[in-house]
């Protein structure tokens, strides 16, 4: 599991490099796919900033909220080759960017524990101890 302090590093990473693709990999003469990407970027980097997280300018948007956006931002990474009409203009190397960044999208948020100790409530942190106490009788 990836600790939210690693994953919001990680989200200023990618919203940067998400702003930078089109220009990387040969499409900011695509329109529609240029945006995406950019909107996205800039999107991550706003959202990023005003995330009840450690390195942020403002403690605004629940970390509930922030995973779904990343999993949204996934998703229509994936999608928008064949929502927008764009796929047949992509090269295969510029489809496969989409479909890299959405899934690595996807597996950022599964793999991130969205949860701290001091978060949990004291039932979360009871639960924890009650499965960690039935592993070791069983193991």
């Amino acid at each position: 599991m990836l600790s939210l302090k690693t994953h919001n590093v990680i989200d200023y990473i990618i919203a940067a490099t998400l702003i930078a693709i089109p220009f990387l990999f040969g499409f900011s003469n695509i329109p529609t796919a240029r945006n995406i990407f950019l909107v996205l970027g800039g999107g991550l980097a706003t959202y990023s900033l005003i995330t009840k997280y450690y390195y942020c300018l403002a403690r605004i948007v629940p970390i509930g909220v922030h995973m779904t956006f990343d999993a949204s931002a996934g998703l229509v990474l994936i999608a928008a080759p064949f929502a927008f009409g764009y796929r047949d203009a992509l090269t295969t190397t510029q489809f496969t960017i989409h479909m890299i960044m959405g899934l690595g999208a996807l597996s950022l948020v599964a793999i991130t524990k969205t949860k701290t100790e001091n978060s949990k409530t004291v039932e979360e942190k009871a639960e924890i101890n009650r499965m960690a106490h039935h592993k070791i009788r069983h193991a």
